[in-house]
């Protein structure tokens, strides 16, 4: 099928093919012949059929591939400000990232207990090329606020056409985890076509730990290792839920609690009393604490203790219970 339409783009005027026809591999490498201008796609075969059939010269041609992708999808990585957050420029084309019955399709929102597991990828793969996958998050802690830009949660490299499981795991795969009132986080998948089947000088992540997985830059690492710009990518969305504190548990992050006001805290364990207490005769005259000596020394001397021993253990108990 593929010479076919091989001699139909070198003889033809102008040349027509079915993308729908076509295998994985042949689409996959008549869409690189068309991102280089070999050839040029249109959406609608239809309403174009007659301009395109109507050359200027018997010499000229303008081969042409039908298929389904709308080139205008891709916009959405601009007007979502993945470019430029993540990557300088749109992938070629939209992959498919499949969480069961949901899928990622370009910014929609989904929830961290949908994507608590792997998905499925597919694009428009050549079976004898190898591929470079990753998901990551440029709004780590917060959109507002990524200090920790990107934290990434899932790496692959030398994956054969699109055979993932034979990929060799840089990351190991974490689901969606943003924090507690930090907003929407955009989760990008992007595809990076390699030159060849390589070594990778990176350490390996477990998906036990959140050790070594943020201030990553995938456009840095694609220019480390020449993968040039992205052949395909997808995104969604997605904030906090109550699967998060599982997630953090699992990858042994603490959550702080709010801080309480140590002034407030000063007040419940009575240090204002003893602070009046202790000003009192000091300021007063001698006389005045001379007298005064000899009855609050009766008095106090039989309910201090009494009171102080058994506030303390319930302090301490309200301490212990906190955590």
């Amino acid at each position: 099928m593929f010479s076919t339409c091989a001699r139909l783009i070198r003889k033809s005027s102008p040349a027509v093919l079915n993308y729908s026809t076509l295998s994985t591999a042949q689409s996959g490498r008549l869409s690189k012949l068309s991102r280089n201008f070999s050839l040029s796609a249109v959406e609608n075969f239809h309403t174009s059929r007659s301009d395109l059939i109507s050359p200027s010269s018997s010499h000229c041609f303008t081969p042409v591939i039908i298929h389904k992708r709308n080139f205008a999808k891709m916009a959405s990585f601009e007007t979502n400000g993945i470019v430029p957050d993540v990557i300088d420029k749109a992938p070629g084309e939209l992959m498919n990232v499949c969480y069961g019955d949901v899928q990622a399709k370009e910014g929609n929102v989904l929830t961290p207990t949908q994507v608590k597991d792997q998905p499925e990828l597919s694009w428009n793969a050549e079976a004898d090329s190898f591929y470079t996958i990753c998901m990551t998050d440029p709004d780590a802690p917060s959109r507002e606020d990524p200090k920790f830009r990107e934290w990434h949660h899932w790496l692959v490299v030398n994956v054969p056409g699109c055979k993932l499981q034979n990929g060799d795991v840089l990351s190991a795969y974490i689901g969606s985890g943003p924090p507690k009132d930090t907003g929407l986080h955009r989760y990008v998948f992007l595809v990076y076509r390699q030159k060849c089947k390589r070594e990778f000088d990176e350490t390996r992540l477990k998906n036990n730990s959140a050790d070594g997985r943020g201030g990553f830059k995938i456009a840095e690492f694609a220019k480390k290792y020449e993968l040039g710009t992205p052949v395909a990518g997808n995104f969604f969305q997605a904030e906090y839920d109550d699967y998060v504190p599982k997630l953090y548990e699992k990858l042994g992050v603490k959550t702080e609690e709010p801080k309480k006001d140590p002034k407030a805290k000063g007040a419940k364990a009575g240090e204002k009393p003893k602070e009046t207490k202790a000003e009192a005769p000091k300021d007063a005259k001698p006389e005045a604490a001379k007298e005064a000596k000899p009855e609050a020394a009766k008095e106090a001397t039989p309910e201090a203790p009494k009171e102080a021993t058994p506030e303390a253990p319930k302090e301490e108990e309200q301490k212990a219970a906190a955590p």
